[in-house]
């Protein structure tokens, strides 16, 4: 507040020399708010002046509000302070210019009675007092109106320019309109019955015919009028000379292919297939630029045309009528931009494998650190009885050790929390209290850790308790969440239940056991499992055995406490429990020497890659949707790493945020490719 004692706002606006008024006005919106802005416009012939009149805020409503639509209600709140201006000052006003930098306003201000109810309204509010030819596109970093949407500190608000004297463009003794938006045909055939209808009533003709539907000589003549027009405005020096019957210059980058004028006085591809027997249009293709909205234009008709062909099919198709410069490289730059062929080509982005986590690398009691997963369902007889036929879905619950792979098994009877925390009990009870545990984001699980934070809380206030909150206090257990969608986060419990199922698929088969049976195959699975080498055979010959999952959880009790470091000291010295515990510590001398190195290299994603920027247009990948229906969404939030790489980001959709791994993530080509797909500029317009 004690900033704004600093800004100060000049009353006097009009020069005294009996000047011109114009009113100037701007209007934005932002997802927070929409705001108006008017300035007064004096001037004469010798001297100007434009000063800030009138601008307000408002607040977006509550229900949430579609851009387009909060970019109209700014537009109403500007309509309504021109209204206001013109009827408080009292004086002449000789023009009156509204701007906005929403292209689907203007749209809507165009055609007023086309629209729902919401739009129809308000655009029938504006266009009562100032109808379309007063208002004008704006690009976004000339609109004085987006500090005022988007909020700006008075500090920063004082030497803001662009707020006190409108756009630098408007403050020129003679008010010139920047270039405004054109909006270009998006397809051919649109674009040659509108010249085609140009044609029909042009001056030249007496009868003129617009509701006759159109000939095929009209479109023919159309399409050579839009080609002449192309040509003209890329081969301007190479039209002249030939044209006078002068060659042309050495320079020029068609001479190689001999061009000439048709009849029609289009230029063609000369070459030198003059002799063949090959129709005409193909001996003596129309040359048209590589660059250019009518060469996209006639790329992206084929393209349908041809449903959707390849680089090379599209451009052989294209070669049999036109000759297009450059063309392999033009024709895969737009194949590569068309968001339909993009769907079903995506590539996901990648990053440089991050670090493993220090419970990766660092000894640890066997299930201090723990992961955790599901497997199944798998079918089981209810009952015990031989001719018992009623079969029930049972899952396994996988846990696995972080740093010895060690794994632990459970049979749950379905996915709820409540099981969950049965299995997570019977396991703490049999391989002790674990410190930390990582899962996926699956309900069960996150159920779980609500349950357990409103359990030790109770636990904590509770009377008589003192000694088990104490306990709990010291060993807590910290849950860990990796990002939705993302199970290569959590590929270590990923390759445990991989290891479960394909030992079960193997001994149980088509047989169905009922619960007694099916717990001891696991048990046996377990120690299987657990007896699998984690390296290879030591060189050492007093090594006879692998290293395994296994040596470690006999090695010690469930509770092992710090024990001094015993592995230099000689056998004769040492008591009975001593020597068990060289042995353990041994495990881990090997667990350091043979397995901790093999993490060492990163199987895949070795290469840094550029990270992926705020706004960025993404499809979001679904693999229980085709790729037509992902979804689209923008990205509005990164998550780097502790090396500063972005591995997972926050997209906003049209149902909500999504946290999600870039990995799941298809950036969409460049903007410009969604021209000539109406249906789609509209989708990504809309999210």
């Amino acid at each position: 507040m004690k900033s704004l004692e600093a800004i100060r706002i000049p009353r006097h606006a009009i020069l005294e020399e009996k000047p011109k008024l114009e009113l100037l006005g701007f209007c934005d919106a932002s997802e927070k708010a929409y705001a108006a802005v008017l300035y007064l416009k004096s001037y004469s012939s010798s001297n100007h002046k434009i000063s800030l009149l009138l601008a307000k805020t408002r607040v977006a409503p509550k229900k949430k509000e579609t851009l387009p639509r909060l970019e109209l209600s700014g537009a109403v709140l500007l309509a309504k302070l021109a209204t206001t201006a013109k009827k408080f000052l009292r004086r002449e006003i000789s023009h009156v210019h509204l701007w906005t930098d929403s292209t689907i306003v203007l749209a809507w201000l165009s055609n007023p009675n086309r629209w729902k109810t919401f739009v129809s309204n308000r655009i029938t509010e504006i266009v009562q007092s100032y109808p379309r030819p007063h208002w004008h596109h704006v690009k976004s970093e000339d609109n004085p109106a987006d500090p005022a949407s988007r909020g700006i500190f008075p500090e920063d608000l004082r030497n803001l320019p662009i707020w006190w004297n409108g756009p630098s463009w408007c403050t020129s003794k003679e008010f010139n309109f920047p270039e405004e938006h054109k909006d270009r045909y998006s397809s051919l055939t649109r674009l040659l019955r509108v010249v085609a209808t140009c044609l029909r009533l042009s001056p030249k003709r007496r009868v003129p015919v617009p509701s006759q539907e159109y000939s095929v000589g009209e479109l023919l003549t159309a399409l050579h009028r839009c080609i002449g027009l192309a040509q003209e405005s890329a081969f301007p020096q190479e039209l002249q000379s030939l044209r006078s019957s002068q060659p042309l210059s050495k320079n020029s980058k068609i001479l190689p292919l001999s061009p000439f004028l048709d009849p029609v006085g289009l230029l063609r591809v000369g070459g030198r297939l003059r002799h063949s027997n090959l129709p005409e249009d193909q001996k003596f293709p129309i040359l048209l630029p590589s660059s250019g909205h009518f060469t996209q234009l006639v790329i992206a008709e084929e393209h349908l045309r041809s449903l959707h062909a390849g680089p090379q099919l599209l451009l052989s198709n294209l070669q049999l009528r036109y000759w297009i410069l450059r063309g392999r490289a033009t024709v895969s730059n737009f194949v590569k931009k068309c968001i339909v062929c993009y769907r079903h080509r995506t590539t996901s982005l990648t990053q440089k494998m991050g670090d493993l986590p220090p419970m990766r690398v660092n000894p640890s009691r066997p299930f201090s650190k723990t992961g955790v997963d599901f497997a199944g369902p798998f079918n089981m007889k209810r009952s015990m009885g031989p001719r018992s036929t009623q079969l029930v879905k049972c899952y396994v619950c996988v846990f696995i050790c972080y740093a010895t792979h060690a794994i632990h098994l459970e049979v749950v009877s379905d996915l709820s929390t409540a099981a969950f925390i049965s299995s997570l009990k019977r396991f703490v009870s049999r391989r002790g209290l674990c410190s930390d545990i990582s899962s996926d984001c699956g309900t069960n699980f996150v159920g779980a850790d609500r349950e357990l934070r409103r359990d030790l809380e109770f636990l904590r206030t509770s009377n008589g308790v003192a000694d088990v909150s104490k306990f709990l206090s010291s060993r807590g257990v910290t849950w860990h969440f990796n990002p939705p969608s993302s199970p290569h986060f959590g590929g270590l419990w990923e390759s445990g239940v991989r290891l479960v199922k394909g030992h079960m698929k193997k001994v149980i088969g088509l047989t169905t056991l009922n619960f007694e049976e099916f717990t001891t195959v696991l048990t046996q699975i377990e120690a299987c499992i657990n007896s699998r080498p984690i390296t290879s055979m030591s060189s050492d010959p007093n090594d006879l055995f692998a290293l395994t999952p296994g040596h470690f959880l006999v090695g010690g009790p469930l509770t092992a406490i710090p024990e001094p470091d015993l592995t230099d000291v000689k056998l004769n010295r040492l008591s009975r429990w001593q020597l068990c515990q060289q042995m353990f510590q041994h495990f881990w001398n090997r667990w350091h020497r043979e397995y901790l190195h093999t993490l060492q290299q990163r199987a895949k994603w070795s290469s840094t890659a550029e990270n992926i920027q705020i706004g960025t247009m993404v499809l979001i990948k679904d693999n229980r949707l085709s790729p037509m229906n992902w979804r689209l969404g923008r990205i509005i939030a990164t998550h780097p790493g502790k090396d500063n790489l972005v591995r997972v980001v926050t997209v906003k959709t049209e149902e909500g945020d999504l946290k999600r791994p870039i990995v799941q993530l298809c950036p969409l080509p460049l903007p410009e490719a969604t021209q000539f797909e109406k249906g789609q500029e509209e989708s990504i317009t809309a999210t």
